[in-house]
């Protein structure tokens, strides 16, 4: 025979209202266990994106810098240069200390001034001149102290230019340095 207790317990385990709190809860459960399975991937892919895509990032802006002169691409060549950090640097002369200083109080018309060079450049070796660049192999990567984000790369680059179809082609192997600050090229010797 069963006692009164057990009777209750049942009752209370068997009621409808009883049951839907228990799905509720199952649910409830569920569903935090499929957030947090997502939220954590979500985690993980963006770490390995970031630590993929900054791995090689200097040498990747100079890569690109080179890839938009030898397209003759502005758009291309603007989205791997750093046109406030190339006027600083140019005011700096090349002085790390100085660099800081001029890159905080750069101004919005110098900057617009550099981008106008680098239009016409680009505009110049498109109309009168057959002019390509190729990167031949990046020699050296060098994290300047000092100066968070700042690298020097040393890279042998192809450079040839053509004025006429019947000029013969001017190519020249050159050895550069590039000065790249937060992963965007500012200066280019």
């Amino acid at each position: 025979m069963k006692n009164k207790k057990d009777t209750n317990k049942e009752t209370l385990n068997d009621s409808p209202k009883s049951k839907k709190i228990l799905y509720l809860i199952i649910i409830i459960i569920a569903l935090l266990v499929i957030v947090g399975t997502i939220i954590t991937l979500i985690v993980i892919n963006k770490s390995g994106e970031n630590k993929k895509s900054n791995d090689n990032a200097p040498e990747d802006a100079v890569k690109g810098y080179i890839s938009g002169y030898n397209d003759l691409d502005t758009d291309e060549l603007l989205e791997y240069c750093d046109l406030k950090g190339e006027v600083a640097w140019n005011q700096s002369e090349g002085d790390i200390d100085s660099f800081k200083d001029f890159y905080k109080d750069v101004d919005e018309e110098d900057i617009e001034s550099h981008k106008k060079m680098k239009e016409y450049i680009i505009q110049s070796y498109s109309e009168y001149f057959n002019f390509s660049m190729k990167l031949d192999e990046i020699e050296e990567v060098e994290k300047i102290e000092n100066c968070e984000d700042l690298y020097e790369i040393r890279a042998k680059v192809t450079m040839s230019m053509k004025e006429d179809e019947d000029q013969d082609e001017n190519k020249s192997l050159r050895n550069l340095s590039f000065m790249v600050y937060k992963n965007k090229v500012i200066s280019m010797e």
